[in-house]
């Protein structure tokens, strides 16, 4: 994972999965973006393949954190239909705003 900074808001670049695999790496980004003030955050899914259950907790633990802050998140460049599918299952596109 990546993260990168453009005036008041920060990108997350995912790599191919977020799973229990790159939980940790999950908190960690989560901690520095909590150490700054945004007004947007992007987590970035271009070429992400998988995401589970622990995946999709991390996004949403996330989310709460920036809410609590006014700060939005928004998940950009899903291209694979099995994350599409998994989003749509568990209903986080109504959650969340996702550019498809």
């Amino acid at each position: 994972m990546d993260l990168n900074y453009q005036e008041d808001k920060a990108i997350v670049s995912i790599d191919k999965k977020l799973d229990l695999t790159n939980a940790d790496e999950m908190d960690e980004i989560t901690a520095r973006l909590m150490e700054k003030e945004f007004e947007e955050v992007v987590l970035d899914f271009s070429g992400v393949e998988m995401i589970d259950s622990i995946g999709m907790g991390k996004i949403l633990l996330l989310n709460r954190k920036l809410t609590d802050r006014d700060c939005e998140l928004r998940i950009r460049n899903v291209d694979t239909d099995y994350v599409r599918k998994m989003f749509k299952m568990v209903k986080l596109d109504e959650v969340l705003e996702i550019d498809w």
